[in-house]
């Protein structure tokens, strides 16, 4: 009886990693950002919200370029706590537009570097 409800955790864990657009979470890491090069950087943005107490805090990052991004990285400076979540709205991997959404639960802020990395993509 145990063994479908694995299946799902495993299926869903799949869809998780596969696409991250619309998804909520504390750090970014989508595409193949294993292979990512300093020359491809295109897109470097540090984004912070001080804590106000009874209030949530917010940002948009917005990109548009020349380049297919293939990897977008955004990683939190605050490790020791996970009171915020980073979303991608619109565009980001093989898209040359990525528009994210920084947000902290109520009473805290947030830091987060944002990193995108693209190439030109030449027609034929």
């Amino acid at each position: 009886m145990k063994q479908p409800l694995l299946w799902t955790a495993v299926a869903l864990s799949m869809v998780f990693w596969v696409h991250s657009k619309g998804i909520a979470q504390y750090e970014l890491e989508d595409g193949s950002c294993s292979e990512a090069v300093i020359g491809d950087l295109v897109l470097l943005q540090y984004s912070s919200r001080r804590s106000i107490p009874v209030q949530e805090r917010q940002s948009k990052v917005v990109w548009y370029g020349d380049e297919t991004l293939y990897c977008v990285l955004v990683l939190s400076k605050q490790k020791s706590h996970r009171n915020s979540t980073v979303e991608v709205l619109k565009g980001g991997v093989n898209h040359t537009f990525v528009e994210l959404r920084l947000h902290s639960e109520l009473g805290f802020g947030f830091q987060y570097w944002v990193r995108g990395f693209g190439k030109k993509v030449h027609p034929l």
